[in-house]
């Protein structure tokens, strides 16, 4: 389990010395339920796909809808943790046994799961046959890109040009001349230095460096103006390298290794990861071979032996915490051999989150998924319940930052309804009477604007008091006016009144 310290004794069983883990070590599931297989190429990773059910392998078909999302997923399962090389395999692989059952087709996997089985597939199988059976290839340790060769050579070091040249043949030259990379296409072998950036000149799909070799049956060399670049270190007999995930091959893999009596040893710097799982996805060895490995630098081995242990009943599978993995390979010589000797030991990053339980809630995962250190899940609520963070996130010591929880959600009571429904009234009100007085401006103003179009202005106290030039000659005028008519009434008037003391006098 993450945090804990991994604890160790050693017991005799079947003459092989085992080393029992106290955090987690298994023993490999080649033949469990659901378990799957490549078979018929030269190595585990490549070959016909098989799936175990019940108590015997079938095959799966490989119609229209199978493609690079569900092969990532076998590749994932079986522990070629490169991904996929092809998921139609061109190569000619050795026949499966015609008798064998077909057990899935119309498989769609959404490239996180862990096992093919927790993919959707239909095990209505009746129009498929074996003609028509999944075989695909993996990536093999070591594999870095297929590389595009437009003349420009992208890698600089010296160039091989041999019949026969295989991935084997090509990496173990650029080996002894102290390169890092080998690059191969069907003709020629390519030496690199570490500090050759391939890339830029370009990565095509892995599936366009799938040509057969001449010299090593069913290895991938490339293709025309195509280079498979691969490091030299995996393949080698020796090596000291710092990861936190990788693969220890044996020499000259993806050849078979050779019996000449010879031990190799490498060091694993695993110190930045949490739990470091390690497992055999190859495992062939030639009789009286073996496998050490160490955990303590080198105090205590665990020993795994090529007579006890095989293909179909591979190794104890460990998971541990501690800074360094020592391997060591005794090869003893021996004259009995398969053709296909080899083994491929992969580490990496094991630390996980485990998916738990709690009230009212839970997390919104992907069924079969495993959540890594940095992965987020969002925290899914029941109806009247609520979480204080939308996501949880998984730490470096598996569990997880922001444990889920839903709580109780506050009710929503008589109170808040009326406080509601009051500020709503409120606005609305305050809106109206905002909505008058705009009204009302937009009046003033505009009559205004009207009378003052027409020329009416008004009269002032001042224009009241003062009267204007023109008002006070019009004033004179009338005056005149009226003088004079006074004066011609009068006259009137003084002719009358005599008349008028006449005859009072009379």
């Amino acid at each position: 389990m993450a945090g804990e310290y991994c604890c160790y004794r050693l017991v005799d069983v079947a003459l092989v010395s085992l080393l029992f883990f106290s955090c987690t070590f298994t023993q490999g599931t080649a033949q469990g339920e659901g378990a799957v297989r490549l078979f018929g190429g030269n190595h585990a990773f490549q070959g016909y796909l098989q799936l175990y059910s019940g108590d015997s392998w079938g095959t799966v078909c490989s119609d229209d809808e199978w493609d690079e999302t569900d092969a990532i997923v076998v590749c994932r399962q079986i522990g070629a943790i490169g991904g996929v090389m092809s998921p139609k395999s061109g190569h000619t692989f050795t026949k499966v046994d015609g008798s064998i059952p077909i057990y899935m087709a119309k498989v769609g996997c959404d490239g996180t799961e862990e096992r093919l089985g927790s993919c959707s597939s239909s095990n209505d199988t009746s129009s498929c046959t074996h003609a028509s059976d999944v075989k695909m290839d993996c990536v093999i340790p070591g594999f870095k890109a297929c590389v595009v060769n437009n003349g420009d050579l992208p890698l600089t070091g010296r160039i091989h040009n041999q019949t026969g040249m295989s991935v084997s043949k090509c990496a173990e030259l650029c080996r002894k001349d102290g390169y890092h990379y080998a690059g191969v296409d069907p003709l020629s072998c390519y030496c690199g230095s570490a500090g050759d950036d391939f890339r830029k000149y370009g990565v095509a799909p892995n599936t366009e460096c799938m040509s057969l070799c001449g010299g090593g049956a069913l290895q991938a060399c490339g293709a025309e103006r195509r280079i498979a670049v691969h490091e030299v270190v995996v393949g080698s007999c020796s090596g000291s390298l710092k990861a936190g995930a990788g693969a220890i091959a044996s020499p000259e893999f993806p050849g078979a290794y050779p019996l000449d009596g010879r031990t190799c040893q490498w060091v694993v710097d695993v110190s930045e990861n949490g739990d470091t799982a390690v497992r055999f996805p190859v495992f062939n060895l030639a009789g009286g071979d073996e496998i050490h490995i160490s955990i303590d630098g080198g105090k205590n081995w665990t020993v795994f032996n090529g007579t006890y242990y095989s293909q179909e009943n591979p190794p104890f599978v460990a998971t541990f915490d501690e800074n360094e993995l020592r391997v060591k390979f005794v090869i003893a010589g021996s004259s009995q051999r398969d053709e296909h000797v080899s083994f491929v030991l992969t580490f990496q990053e094991n630390t996980s989150c485990d998916v738990v339980e709690f009230p009212n809630g839970y997390l919104d995962v992907v069924d079969g998924a495993a959540y890594r250190p940095g992965d987020k899940v969002e925290v899914l609520c029941e109806k009247q319940y609520m979480t204080e963070w939308k996501y949880s996130i998984c730490r470096e010591d598996g569990l997880w930052h922001r444990a889920p929880e839903c709580i109780k959600a506050p009710p929503v009571g008589p109170s808040l309804v009326f406080t509601q429904t009051y500020l709503f009234m409120m606005l609305a009100v305050m809106g109206a009477l905002g909505l008058i007085f705009f009204m009302v401006i937009c009046g003033v103003i505009c009559v205004g604007r009207k009378k003052k179009k027409e020329g009416y202005t008004g009269i002032s106290r001042q224009e009241s008091a003062e009267p204007t030039k023109a008002e006070n000659e019009y004033h004179i005028d009338m005056h005149e006016g009226s003088d004079m008519d006074m004066q011609h009434v009068g006259g009137q008037e003084e002719q009358a009144i005599p008349l008028a003391s006449g005859a009072m006098d009379d």
